[in-house]
This record gives structure tokens, C-alpha cells and sequence, in this order.
């Protein structure tokens, strides 16, 4: 979970050219739903499967840039433990990735499936 302040509601980053691989209705309702919380803080909550580094290219995705800080090699998977400007995150990988410690990389987070609360309330905003 990532906190966040909700500057414009306007959800464009969504720019695959295609309304069904953002999750069109997905976003329509992103942007409604964020106009009342301009100014304030929200929780931004993704799942691991839905961030993928830019070389996987999936369709309807966002960039984030991030520094990896640390590698955890967990067998069948690796998890990345990262830093994106204030924020700590980590996701999941295959091992066999050529990544170093302080490498910067681009990740896709899929839009369709993000999920937004009130930071006061804790309450779903897209429900």
C-alpha cells in the first residue's frame, strides 16, 4: 500500500490506445471517484501480479520508476525490495533477470485492478 495525495483526478495515464485493455469503465470511475479527493491523501493499494517491469509490456499499464535496494532470491521467484521517491515497495520476479542492487527500473502497474481508500476513513473508493 502506497500513500498518496490525489493532485488532478484526471486517470490518463492509462495509454495503450485501447478503452478494454485499461479497463475503460475502470477508469471512467477512477476519475469520477477521485474529483472529491483532490488535495487530500489516499491509500493506493496493488497486488504483486499487477506490476510488471516495463519489459513485459502488458497492455493498459502505467510507468513507475524505481531503485532496487535489495534482492531476495527465494528460489522459484525473486523479491525485490524497492524505492520509489518516498515510497517502499516490493515486488515479485523471475530469477533469472540480470538486475543489481541500486539499479533503476521501470515498472507497469496494471489500472484495472488497483484499488483506492480514504487514508482517514480506510473505505474503499471504488466500491
Amino acid at each position: 500500500m502506497l500513500l498518496s495525495r490525489v493532485y488532478t483526478s484526471d486517470v490518463s495515464t492509462c495509454t495503450s490506445g485501447s478503452p478494454k485493455a485499461c479497463g475503460a469503465n475502470a477508469k471512467e470511475s477512477i476519475t469520477a471517484k477521485l474529483k472529491n479527493f483532490i488535495g487530500k491523501d489516499i491509500i493506493l493499494g496493488v497486488r504483486p501480479e499487477d506490476v510488471f517491469l516495463e519489459t513485459d509490456k502488458k497492455a493498459g499499464d502505467s510507468p513507475i520508476q524505481a531503485i532496487i535496494e535489495v534482492i531476495e532470491p527465494m528460489g522459484s521467484e525473486n523479491y525485490l525490495y524497492l524505492r520509489a521517491d518516498d515510497f517502499n515497495f516490493v515486488i515479485k520476479t523471475i530469477p533469472s533477470l540480470d538486475l543489481k542492487i541500486n539499479q533503476r527500473i521501470s515498472l507497469m502497474v496494471n489500472l484495472a485492478n488497483i484499488q483506492l481508500f480514504d487514508k482517514q476513513s480506510s473505505e474503499s473508493l471504488l466500491s
